[in-house]
């Protein structure tokens, strides 16, 4: 059975390795011709800068 849509999460701190498993799943997943988006969650004492 194939799936059309499929998420994946992965859950953890940077200093766990999940940057590099972020990195590595979606190269994979590129290299094989997978549609892939991702979506950066930032915690909030190092997050995005706010403009009013």
């Amino acid at each position: 059975m194939r799936k059309e849509d499929v998420v994946v999460k992965f859950v953890g701190d940077s200093g766990d390795g999940m940057q590099l498993a972020g990195t590595l799943f979606s190269d994979t997943a590129a290299l094989q011709g997978l549609d892939l988006a991702t979506f950066p969650d930032y915690p909030a004492e190092i997050g995005l800068p706010i403009t009013l």
